[in-house]
């Protein structure tokens, strides 16, 4: 006996579904995997200072940011307000695929070099613990809150190479 039509449609929509799932699944893969790329490269250019001015006069997009951010499960709202940031222009130079101002970068590449510090010296876990803990070297401040002006970021770093090198922070 030949089937319906109906039911002859309704398989060959179910199969074209599942392969627009399986494209589609397979392009965010790629994407993922693109971003983790972008990250490693953005990390590789803080450890050039020459390449670090570049990025900042540059600028960089959000997209990045927040794949860094997802990365070390930090929320990027709370960040904004921290670095005060507008997040209403951020969202919407992300919105409009734009890149932020090299005020805006600089500071995501200063709590990005951090974490990316705290992470090497105590681990991903423990560096998030840090970040968000009171440090009496740092007058009982939390680190992500001095991370807005460089004097702070200063700060902020010569505590990690305190921690670094065993000297109590």
């Amino acid at each position: 006996m030949i089937a319906p039509y109906s039911f002859v449609n309704q398989r060959k929509s179910k199969n074209k579904l599942e392969k627009v799932h399986i494209k589609t699944h397979t392009k965010v893969i790629k994407r993922n995997e693109n971003m983790a790329t972008s990250v490693d490269h953005l990390l590789g250019k803080l450890k050039d200072p020459k390449a670090e001015m570049g990025l900042v006069r540059k600028g960089i997009k959000p997209t990045l940011i927040e794949a860094f951010f997802n990365q070390e499960k930090l929320p990027i709202k709370e960040i904004l307000a921290k670095l005060n940031i507008s997040s209403s222009t951020y969202f919407a130079k992300k919105k409009h695929h734009k890149t932020l101002d090299s005020y805006s970068t600089e500071k995501f590449i200063r709590l990005i070099s951090i974490v990316a510090k705290a992470n090497k010296i105590l681990g991903q876990d423990e560096a998030r613990r840090w970040i968000y803990s009171k440090i009496p070297s740092l007058d009982n401040e939390t680190p992500i809150d001095l991370l807005d002006t460089e004097v702070g970021h200063r700060l902020v770093l010569q505590a990690l190479l305190q921690i670094e090198h065993g000297i109590y922070s």
